[in-house]
């Protein structure tokens, strides 16, 4: 990213979307023109992953990498983050339908 995006309007974004409390949908990604691949693959162990990914976070005590757009980020600013982007992914999810009885 250029230096206008990742120490001006990146970090003026992120002061947005922590005082709003959400990360908008429709932004795209700066890997625009990306071909999307849907890859099925065990939800059960996706979820598990998932799951421990906090506690790895929490203890996690070495450097942040810089992010693209927002740029250096502590790590209560990284919590923010990533809680505000996983919401925004998990409100697109839909429930597989199927025609197995429970």
């Amino acid at each position: 990213m250029s230096w206008w995006k990742m120490n001006v309007k990146g970090p003026l974004f992120y002061w947005k979307i922590s005082r709003d409390g959400f990360l908008p949908t429709g932004l795209g990604s700066p890997l625009k023109g990306t071909p999307v691949e849907r890859i099925e693959g065990d939800e059960k162990a996706a979820l598990e992953q998932l799951r421990k990914a906090p506690d790895a976070f929490e203890k996690f005590e070495g450097p942040f990498s810089t992010h693209p757009y927002l740029g250096k980020l502590n790590k209560k600013q990284w919590v923010l983050f990533h809680s505000l982007h996983l919401a925004n992914h998990l409100g697109h999810a839909r429930l597989k339908e199927t025609n197995e009885k429970p």
